[in-house]
């Protein structure tokens, strides 16, 4: 079964089922590069990746292995809401913001030492559900595939966490990624922990795709990371 274009029906179902539940969290994923070894200030190969999500999409970031221990600057965005930014720059090597409504993911990454902000439109990977099911910690989870950003990826998700959301790029699934990896095991993201409710961060990325400072598209991101 494909999911294809139905990410609006897919998420309005998930956001009435889930009404029960929390519509905000925070999970923790541990990721790694197989086909980078770790260097000695351990800058390369592994880190955290952290996932904050409510109803209006989510934020991934990964942690800079460097700065882990830093405390981020903390600052409430309003008297009248409650959600939290914290202060990016350089502590964090990559930042995604997916808005569920527009369907667009905001990414600021980095080419060599600097940073690029870009956004890329209908970014949902198209999911191939399987049949497979396996436990994995206390989680039920069922197996999904995909084609997406130049690799295959097979990831687990678990229904009983009804939160279309994963680390990195990867969403749109009935419920949240708990593992996954490419095909050729160079890259893998396995989930660390889960809190339910978390007040949402939105990161530098997310005041810039509201501030309308993203012009740039990914296609244009890629020609740039060529000619470097």
């Amino acid at each position: 079964m494909k999911i294809k274009s139905k990410l609006f029906q897919l998420t309005l179902l998930l956001l009435l089922s889930i009404s029960v539940f929390s519509q905000e969290g925070r999970a923790v994923y541990e990721y790694s590069i197989t086909a980078v070894k770790k260097n000695s200030n351990g800058s390369n190969g592994f880190t955290d990746g952290v996932l904050y999500f409510d109803k209006l999409g989510y934020n991934y970031y990964e942690i800079n292995p460097q700065k882990a221990n830093r405390n981020p600057v903390v600052n409430k965005l309003s008297e009248n809401k409650s959600s939290i930014t914290v202060s990016v720059n350089e502590d964090y090597l990559f930042e995604h913001y997916f808005d569920i409504k527009s369907n667009t993911s905001y990414i600021r990454d980095r080419i060599f030492m600097s940073y690029t902000n870009y956004s890329r439109e209908n970014s949902t990977p198209n999911w191939n559900l399987l049949n497979e099911k396996k436990q994995i910690g206390k989680y039920l989870c069922q197996k999904a595939s995909t084609n997406f950003s130049g690799r295959d990826w097979i990831v687990w998700f678990t229904a009983e966490l009804p939160y279309s959301f994963g680390p990195w790029k990867l969403h749109g699934l009935p419920g949240l990624i708990v593992e996954a990896s490419d095909s050729e095991n160079k890259y893998s993201f396995v989930l660390k922990s889960v809190q339910i409710p978390e007040t949402p961060v939105y990161s530098q990325i997310y005041f810039l795709k509201n501030e309308n400072k993203i012009s740039k598209t990914y296609a244009e991101f890629i020609e740039e990371k060529k000619k470097k």
